[in-house]
């Protein structure tokens, strides 16, 4: 039996077991109670420079964040849950956690984005790897095992929703949002993926939300900052973007979270499609079949700009909506919701079966018997051998050899290394007998240099650091850094090419002797890596992306 169908059997018994909390608790609520439970405000557990910085980028007020606000809306308004956006550590958030569970009247549930784990919002946790890493791999379960894994760090504290996976198909090399976020370009590769890591955190316990609806992979533009488009065709659309949502509902994902996109295909008012009745209640709900949660991305987000705070809100429940993620204006909100069931527009059943699904969340969740987290406990749980085990086989069996031109393996006494940017003495140079240190932005001067000291060696390895996502900024790669190897090729030099960054960066390069691709600079892809060139490890990985023509899709060697 595998994963999906022992999860099956899971749902069919918890199914069994709804009724008693949740249909008691509903008819109890007054309407106002009822309304506050769509809302999952966002709320911050330190306060540092990094919250500050991370706040103005997502539009935030940092009072809006604070304990005492966050306080007052469980007080005053029923708010059904809470999502720690900026950083902090594990014991703060789960401290603030036990403390707006004790204050709250119904448990609240509670929202985390823990894409590659709990790193991507807290410090002192493990970072897994990232979609486009995980793309790379060819067996699945090892995807299932590491949802599984994430879920149960997310449960140990206290986090009952993780908002992943993401499953656009990254088809836009310019893509400044998803990117790396995203799983690949193969539509079918990143629905079998993203159906073993929700699958993954299911079987933890925790809701999976497969992001972002109807498709973010093909845009140019940040949602954060400003409304994309999606120019496509129903048909393209349908083919494309919508398959790996098709897929996961038919596997049983149980939240979808909207976009902020202008897709004319399916609303030709350009209504953004967390707005769009059409788009959210037509076509997600009725045409897809989809019963389960559908969850707004962050409503304070730049996308909806020329949206009034509180309409947004209101426009997101009439759409369809059933969770309202980071609020403009909890308290104007919940009046205007409210005044629109009590004209009718919205209808009292359709409110009823919104929350209805809400607190089935909370029930499956465990959370009307126990909410309280044991602290010290969920500290010494967070990270294990275990887990730092499957953190290593992901990274080695990621690893993607492009390019190899009888150049691999060598041996790491007699061939020196290149090392641009990162930290000195980084894991990957540990082995080499001769190492050169290149800062990313090398003067011409620091290149001849180098080029001096290496001029009787007939082949070198580079390995190149502090790399990003952003095809703007050519993914970190530097000027110094491209006209080095540029150099050493014109000097007959054989060139063997680490790179610890994003894939789409291969479009600069093609006939180096070799070319890793590593995706990342965590120590165990640098190790990882450092093995497959010694010829101790294979590189199991392909091309999830394509990057040039030579680059393509399920590319190794």
């Amino acid at each position: 039996m595998n994963y999906i169908s022992l999860l099956t059997v899971a749902a069919l018994i918890t199914n069994s077991c709804y009724a008693a909390w949740v249909e008691k608790t509903l008819p109890d609520l007054t309407l106002k109670e009822k309304i506050g439970q769509l809302f999952v405000v966002s709320a911050a557990s330190d306060f540092g420079a990094e919250t500050t910085t991370l706040a103005q980028q997502f539009s935030l007020e940092r009072d809006s964040m604070k304990p005492p606000y966050i306080e007052k809306l469980i007080r005053e308004h029923a708010i059904g849950g809470v999502i720690f956006l900026m950083k902090s550590t594990p014991e703060k958030q789960m401290a603030l956690t036990n403390h707006f569970q004790e204050l709250s009247k119904l448990p609240l549930l509670i929202c985390l984005d823990a894409e590659w784990g709990l790193t991507m919002r807290l410090n002192e946790t493990m970072r897994f790897p990232r979609n486009m890493t995980l793309g790379a791999l060819q067996d699945e379960q090892l995807v299932f095992q590491l949802g599984k894994e994430i879920g149960r760090q997310c449960r140990a504290i206290g986090v009952h929703v993780n908002l992943a996976p993401v499953v656009d198909v990254n088809n836009n090399t310019q893509n400044v949002v998803i990117s790396d976020r995203s799983f690949g370009e193969d539509k079918e590769r990143v629905a079998r993926l993203g159906n073993a890591y929700a699958a993954g955190l299911r079987a933890s316990a925790v809701l999976d939300c497969a992001k972002h609806f109807p498709g973010h992979g093909d845009t140019s533009v940040d949602s954060h900052h400003a409304l994309p488009c999606i120019n496509h065709t129903p048909a393209h659309m349908e083919e494309t973007e919508l398959y790996p949502f098709k897929q996961l509902i038919a596997h049983g994902v149980e939240a979808i979270m909207m976009a902020h996109l202008d897709v004319p295909a399916f609303d030709a008012t350009h209504t953004p499609s967390s707005l769009s009745y059409p788009i959210v209640t037509e076509l997600l709900k009725n045409k897809l079949g989809f019963k389960g949660l559908v969850i707004s991305d962050g409503l304070n987000m730049g996308a909806l700009k020329s949206y009034g705070q509180g309409d947004i809100e209101l426009k997101a429940v009439c759409a369809g909506t059933d969770i309202l993620l980071c609020p403009t204006d909890v308290p104007r909100a919940i009046g205007l919701i409210e005044q629109a069931v009590l004209d009718g527009r919205i209808p009292r059943e359709e409110l009823d079966a919104k929350v209805l699904k809400i607190l089935k969340a909370k029930e499956s969740a465990g959370l009307h018997r126990h909410r309280q987290i044991d602290i010290p406990q969920a500290l010494k749980s967070i990270m294990t051998d275990e887990a730092r085990a499957l953190k290593k086989e992901l990274y080695q069996k990621a690893l993607t050899l492009v390019r190899n031109n009888q150049a691999l393996p060598i041996n790491t006494q007699e061939v020196p290394v290149i090392q641009i940017g990162g930290v000195q003495g980084a894991p990957f140079v540990i082995s080499f007998a001769v190492v050169y240190y290149q800062p990313v932005q090398a003067s011409q001067e620091e290149v001849d240099k180098l080029l001096e000291k290496i001029k009787g060696i007939t082949r070198v390895v580079i390995g190149i650091f502090e790399m990003n996502k952003f095809a703007h900024k050519n993914f970190g790669l530097s000027e110094s850094a491209l006209t080095l190897i540029k150099k050493l090729k014109e000097l007959q030099k054989q060139v063997i090419l680490t790179l610890f960054g994003n894939a789409y960066s291969l479009r600069n390069f093609g006939d180096e002797a070799a070319i890793l691709v590593a995706y990342e600079d965590d120590p165990d892809a640098q190790c990882a890596a450092a093995e497959v060139l010694r010829g101790t490890l294979k590189a199991q990985g392909k091309l999830p992306v394509s990057a040039s023509e030579q680059f393509t899709v399920g590319c190794s060697v």
